[in-house]
């Protein structure tokens, strides 16, 4: 099945180390909820998204 690009997909995120990590668990398309597994990875090839300086990180060390 493939889904077409313009579709809303939603993840948990959960920051670990310097990561904001990323997992979809299910997608609704036309009317019909579709599970899966998927992993967001950042462009170095490692799972979850780089994010050494956000505030959200910041927050949690205070």
């Amino acid at each position: 099945m493939t889904i077409s690009k313009g579709n809303v997909v939603t993840a948990l995120a959960k920051f670990q180390a310097n990561r904001l990590q990323l997992i979809v668990t299910s997608i609704e398309f036309q009317g019909n909820i579709l599970p899966v597994e998927i992993t967001a990875y950042d462009t170095d090839g490692q799972a979850g998204l780089y994010v050494p300086f956000s505030p959200e990180r910041s927050a949690l060390l205070k």
